[in-house]
Protein backbone atom coordinates (compact mmCIF):
# COMPACT_ATOMS: atom_id res chain seq x y z
CA UNK A 1 0.00 0.00 0.00
CA UNK A 2 2.96 2.09 0.56
CA UNK A 3 4.44 1.62 -2.84
CA UNK A 4 0.99 2.66 -4.38
CA UNK A 5 1.04 5.65 -2.21
CA UNK A 6 4.93 6.35 -3.04
CA UNK A 7 4.26 6.43 -6.75
CA UNK A 8 0.41 8.74 -6.69
CA UNK A 9 2.81 11.33 -4.78
CA UNK A 10 5.52 11.09 -6.89
CA UNK A 11 3.33 12.12 -10.02
CA UNK A 12 1.45 14.20 -8.13
CA UNK A 13 4.82 16.36 -7.20
CA UNK A 14 5.98 15.97 -11.02
CA UNK A 15 2.93 17.94 -11.99
CA UNK A 16 3.08 20.32 -9.07
CA UNK A 17 6.04 21.48 -9.65
CA UNK A 18 6.16 21.27 -13.78
CA UNK A 19 2.97 23.83 -13.62
CA UNK A 20 3.72 25.89 -10.79
CA UNK A 21 0.50 24.68 -8.71
CA UNK A 22 1.50 25.32 -5.67
CA UNK A 23 -1.62 27.18 -5.38
CA UNK A 24 -3.66 27.52 -8.76
CA UNK A 25 -6.65 29.82 -7.99
CA UNK A 26 -9.52 28.77 -10.16
CA UNK A 27 -11.13 25.00 -10.37
CA UNK A 28 -9.00 22.69 -12.42
CA UNK A 29 -11.28 20.94 -15.19
CA UNK A 30 -10.15 17.79 -14.97
CA UNK A 31 -12.03 16.53 -12.31
CA UNK A 32 -13.43 13.19 -11.46
CA UNK A 33 -16.21 12.44 -14.24
CA UNK A 34 -19.99 13.03 -12.53
CA UNK A 35 -18.04 14.62 -9.22
CA UNK A 36 -20.08 18.17 -8.25
CA UNK A 37 -18.43 21.28 -8.62
CA UNK A 38 -18.61 23.26 -5.14
CA UNK A 39 -17.65 27.07 -5.49
CA UNK A 40 -15.28 28.00 -2.43
CA UNK A 41 -15.46 31.59 -1.50
CA UNK A 42 -15.56 34.22 -4.84
CA UNK A 43 -15.63 33.23 -8.47
CA UNK A 44 -12.37 32.64 -9.64
CA UNK A 45 -12.78 30.11 -12.60
CA UNK A 46 -10.83 30.77 -15.70
CA UNK A 47 -11.45 27.85 -18.00
CA UNK A 48 -10.12 29.17 -20.57
CA UNK A 49 -6.13 28.52 -18.67
CA UNK A 50 -7.97 25.05 -17.72
CA UNK A 51 -7.82 24.54 -21.21
CA UNK A 52 -4.76 25.45 -22.32
CA UNK A 53 -3.58 23.86 -19.44
CA UNK A 54 -4.65 20.45 -21.03
CA UNK A 55 -3.81 21.35 -24.16
CA UNK A 56 0.10 21.82 -22.83
CA UNK A 57 -0.03 19.21 -20.79
CA UNK A 58 -0.16 16.64 -23.76
CA UNK A 59 2.24 18.45 -25.24
CA UNK A 60 4.90 18.81 -22.21
CA UNK A 61 4.48 14.80 -21.58
CA UNK A 62 5.21 13.91 -25.66
CA UNK A 63 8.39 15.84 -25.43
CA UNK A 64 9.36 14.65 -22.23
CA UNK A 65 8.66 10.94 -23.98
CA UNK A 66 10.75 12.36 -26.79
CA UNK A 67 7.16 12.11 -28.97
CA UNK A 68 7.80 14.67 -31.59
CA UNK A 69 4.82 13.30 -33.84
CA UNK A 70 2.32 13.78 -30.83
CA UNK A 71 3.61 17.59 -30.05
CA UNK A 72 3.60 18.54 -33.70
CA UNK A 73 -0.05 17.10 -34.11
CA UNK A 74 -1.09 19.07 -30.94
CA UNK A 75 -0.46 22.36 -32.62
CA UNK A 76 -3.71 23.12 -33.46
CA UNK A 77 -5.04 22.38 -30.29
CA UNK A 78 -2.46 24.30 -28.25
CA UNK A 79 -3.36 27.28 -30.90
CA UNK A 80 -6.87 27.12 -30.36
CA UNK A 81 -6.75 27.31 -26.51
CA UNK A 82 -4.38 29.90 -26.48
CA UNK A 83 -6.72 32.06 -28.87
CA UNK A 84 -9.59 31.72 -26.55
CA UNK A 85 -7.21 32.79 -23.29
CA UNK A 86 -5.99 35.91 -25.02
CA UNK A 87 -10.22 36.21 -25.07
CA UNK A 88 -10.68 35.16 -21.59
CA UNK A 89 -12.68 37.95 -19.36
CA UNK A 90 -11.46 37.88 -15.66
CA UNK A 91 -13.70 37.45 -12.62
CA UNK A 92 -13.72 40.57 -10.84
CA UNK A 93 -11.48 38.43 -7.98
CA UNK A 94 -8.52 39.34 -9.84
CA UNK A 95 -8.87 43.07 -10.41
CA UNK A 96 -5.70 44.17 -9.10
CA UNK A 97 -3.67 42.20 -11.60
CA UNK A 98 -5.66 42.78 -14.50
CA UNK A 99 -3.08 45.01 -16.31
CA UNK A 100 -0.44 42.42 -15.16
CA UNK A 101 -2.77 39.82 -17.08
CA UNK A 102 -3.44 41.19 -19.92
CA UNK A 103 0.62 41.88 -20.74
CA UNK A 104 1.66 38.12 -19.83
CA UNK A 105 -0.87 36.66 -21.76
CA UNK A 106 0.40 38.82 -24.58
CA UNK A 107 3.76 37.36 -24.18
CA UNK A 108 2.37 33.99 -23.99
CA UNK A 109 0.79 34.39 -27.30
CA UNK A 110 3.95 35.36 -28.51
CA UNK A 111 5.70 32.22 -27.34
CA UNK A 112 3.19 30.09 -28.71
CA UNK A 113 3.66 31.25 -32.15
CA UNK A 114 7.47 31.09 -32.14
CA UNK A 115 6.31 27.08 -31.32
CA UNK A 116 4.29 27.14 -34.17
CA UNK A 117 7.28 28.11 -36.08
CA UNK A 118 9.75 25.73 -34.68
CA UNK A 119 6.99 22.83 -35.11
CA UNK A 120 7.13 23.35 -39.01
CA UNK A 121 11.04 22.31 -38.95
CA UNK A 122 13.04 19.16 -38.79
CA UNK A 123 14.71 20.33 -35.59
CA UNK A 124 13.77 18.93 -32.54
CA UNK A 125 16.24 20.65 -29.99
CA UNK A 126 14.70 23.51 -31.67
CA UNK A 127 11.52 22.46 -30.75
CA UNK A 128 11.97 21.45 -27.26
CA UNK A 129 13.53 24.68 -26.41
CA UNK A 130 10.13 26.63 -27.72
CA UNK A 131 8.14 23.87 -25.77
CA UNK A 132 10.12 24.86 -22.43
CA UNK A 133 9.52 28.48 -23.57
CA UNK A 134 5.73 28.19 -23.09
CA UNK A 135 6.19 26.64 -19.67
CA UNK A 136 8.03 29.32 -18.68
CA UNK A 137 5.30 32.16 -20.10
CA UNK A 138 2.29 30.02 -19.43
CA UNK A 139 3.86 29.49 -15.54
CA UNK A 140 3.97 33.54 -15.04
CA UNK A 141 0.20 33.34 -16.62
CA UNK A 142 -0.65 31.03 -13.78
CA UNK A 143 1.10 32.40 -10.77
CA UNK A 144 -0.98 36.09 -11.39
CA UNK A 145 -4.06 33.85 -11.06
CA UNK A 146 -2.18 32.14 -7.80
CA UNK A 147 -1.94 31.95 -4.35
CA UNK A 148 1.45 31.95 -3.65
CA UNK A 149 2.60 31.39 0.71
CA UNK A 150 6.51 32.04 0.44
CA UNK A 151 6.54 29.87 3.25
CA UNK A 152 4.84 26.79 2.02
CA UNK A 153 7.17 27.27 -1.09
CA UNK A 154 10.04 27.46 1.29
CA UNK A 155 9.36 24.23 3.00
CA UNK A 156 8.79 22.15 -0.07
CA UNK A 157 12.54 24.10 -1.14
CA UNK A 158 13.86 21.40 1.65
CA UNK A 159 11.08 18.59 1.05
CA UNK A 160 11.60 18.24 -2.87
CA UNK A 161 15.10 16.67 -2.42
CA UNK A 162 14.62 14.58 -0.11
CA UNK A 163 12.05 13.31 -1.86
CA UNK A 164 13.55 12.92 -5.12
CA UNK A 165 17.17 11.99 -4.17
CA UNK A 166 16.94 10.77 -0.20
CA UNK A 167 13.90 8.68 -0.28
CA UNK A 168 14.56 6.78 -3.56
CA UNK A 169 17.68 5.80 -2.38
CA UNK A 170 16.99 5.57 1.25
CA UNK A 171 19.18 7.81 2.54
CA UNK A 172 17.93 7.88 5.56
CA UNK A 173 20.82 9.88 6.82
CA UNK A 174 20.21 12.95 4.91
CA UNK A 175 16.53 13.06 5.84
CA UNK A 176 18.01 13.14 9.63
CA UNK A 177 20.49 15.31 8.64
CA UNK A 178 17.30 17.55 7.03
CA UNK A 179 14.93 17.31 10.04
CA UNK A 180 16.28 20.64 12.11
CA UNK A 181 14.88 23.03 9.13
CA UNK A 182 12.13 20.88 8.50
CA UNK A 183 10.90 21.62 11.71
CA UNK A 184 12.05 25.45 11.59
CA UNK A 185 10.27 25.60 7.86
CA UNK A 186 7.15 23.83 9.38
CA UNK A 187 6.91 26.42 12.13
CA UNK A 188 7.04 29.08 9.59
CA UNK A 189 4.17 27.50 7.51
CA UNK A 190 2.22 27.24 10.91
CA UNK A 191 2.46 31.25 11.40
CA UNK A 192 1.66 32.09 7.81
CA UNK A 193 -0.59 34.85 6.91
CA UNK A 194 -2.91 34.50 4.01
CA UNK A 195 -3.59 37.72 1.78
CA UNK A 196 -6.62 39.71 2.96
CA UNK A 197 -8.86 38.52 -0.49
CA UNK A 198 -8.34 35.02 0.46
CA UNK A 199 -9.04 35.20 3.79
CA UNK A 200 -11.92 32.32 3.10
CA UNK A 201 -9.71 29.82 2.46
CA UNK A 202 -8.34 30.41 6.48
CA UNK A 203 -10.10 27.03 7.87
CA UNK A 204 -9.24 24.65 5.40
CA UNK A 205 -5.33 26.53 5.96
CA UNK A 206 -5.43 26.04 9.11
CA UNK A 207 -6.77 22.14 9.48
CA UNK A 208 -3.84 20.85 6.84
CA UNK A 209 -1.22 22.98 8.50
CA UNK A 210 -1.57 21.16 11.71
CA UNK A 211 -2.17 17.84 9.84
CA UNK A 212 1.39 18.88 7.97
CA UNK A 213 2.71 19.69 11.80
CA UNK A 214 1.82 16.52 12.84
CA UNK A 215 3.38 14.61 10.11
CA UNK A 216 6.60 16.02 10.61
CA UNK A 217 6.58 15.43 14.34
CA UNK A 218 6.00 11.81 13.80
CA UNK A 219 9.03 11.88 11.18
CA UNK A 220 11.40 13.16 13.65
CA UNK A 221 10.06 10.82 16.30
CA UNK A 222 11.67 8.09 14.03
CA UNK A 223 14.77 9.56 13.34
CA UNK A 224 15.36 10.66 16.53
CA UNK A 225 15.03 7.07 17.20
CA UNK A 226 16.92 6.03 13.93
CA UNK A 227 13.74 3.63 13.28
CA UNK A 228 15.12 3.23 9.43
CA UNK A 229 12.08 0.45 8.57
CA UNK A 230 9.74 3.67 9.37
CA UNK A 231 11.23 6.37 7.97
CA UNK A 232 10.45 6.15 4.09
CA UNK A 233 6.46 5.70 5.41
CA UNK A 234 6.59 8.38 7.75
CA UNK A 235 8.41 10.93 4.60
CA UNK A 236 5.51 9.44 2.31
CA UNK A 237 2.45 10.62 5.38
CA UNK A 238 4.31 13.83 5.59
CA UNK A 239 4.38 14.38 1.61
CA UNK A 240 0.83 13.66 1.17
CA UNK A 241 0.45 15.93 4.09
CA UNK A 242 2.22 18.66 2.67
CA UNK A 243 0.27 18.27 -1.02
CA UNK A 244 -3.14 18.05 0.87
CA UNK A 245 -1.67 21.57 2.41
CA UNK A 246 -1.24 23.12 -0.76
CA UNK A 247 -3.98 21.79 -2.95
CA UNK A 248 -6.67 23.59 0.23
CA UNK A 249 -5.54 26.46 -1.25
CA UNK A 250 -6.44 26.32 -5.18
Amino acid sequence: MKCLKSMAAVSALVMLVLFAMTATSWTVAEEKEGQAEIAKGPERAVPEADQFLAAFRIIFQAKTNGDYKTVRDSVPTLTAASEKLMKATLPAFYDDVKTQFGEQRGKLAETVKAFEAAAKLDDTTKLAEQVENVRKEFMAVLNLLSLTVKEVDSFHEILMPLWHEAVPKQDYAAIKAAMPELIVRTETVIKAQLPEKYKFLQKDFDEKRQALKVSIDELAKVCAANQDDQIEDKMIDMHEAYHSLVECLQ
